[in-house]
C-alpha cells in the first residue's frame, strides 16, 4: 500500500498593532495580500472598517465617528462601495423626561428619520416615522 502525503500550508496572518490610543488589526490572504482592515478606538467600538478583494483593491469602507454632547451621545456612519453610499446618523437624547432614539438615515436613492420616544422606564410612547406620529398613549 502507498501512502502520499501532500502538505499545504495556509498561511494568511493576522496581525495587530497600536495606532496612537486605536487598536488595528489586519487580515492577510495565503498570498500576503491585505483582505480587512479593522480599527477600534480605545472603548474597543469599531471605528474603521475596510474589505479588499483578492487582488487587495478597496471593495468597501465604513467609518464611525462617534460623539457625545450636552444631552445627545451618538454616532455618525459613513459607508461606500462600488454599489452604495451613505451616511447614518444614530443618537439618543433626553427632553422633557422622554428619551428620543434617532435613526436618520441618507444615501443617493433613499432617506428616512425614524425617532423612537419612549418615557424614563423604557415605555414606548411614540414613533415618528419620516414625520409621520403613531402616539402610543391612545
Amino acid at each position: 500500500m502507498n501512502i502520499g502525503v501532500n502538505i499545504i500550508n495556509f498561511t494568511s496572518q493576522q496581525k495587530e498593532y497600536n495606532l496612537g490610543k486605536h487598536k488595528v488589526t489586519e487580515i492577510y490572504s495565503d498570498d500576503g495580500i491585505l483582505q480587512k482592515r479593522l480599527e477600534y478606538d480605545e472603548f474597543n467600538r469599531d471605528v474603521d472598517s475596510k474589505n479588499y478583494d483578492e487582488k487587495g483593491v478597496l471593495i468597501d469602507h465604513q467609518h464611525k465617528d462617534y460623539y457625545e454632547k450636552q444631552n445627545e451621545k451618538g454616532c455618525i456612519e459613513t459607508y461606500k462601495s462600488k454599489t452604495q453610499e451613505y451616511t447614518r446618523k444614530s443618537y439618543t437624547k433626553y427632553e422633557n423626561g422622554l428619551k428620543h432614539t434617532v435613526d436618520d438615515f441618507k444615501s443617493k436613492t433613499t432617506s428616512y428619520i425614524n425617532e423612537f420616544i419612549s418615557d424614563l422606564s423604557g415605555k414606548l410612547v411614540k414613533i415618528i416615522n419620516n414625520g409621520n406620529v403613531i402616539d402610543l398613549r391612545k
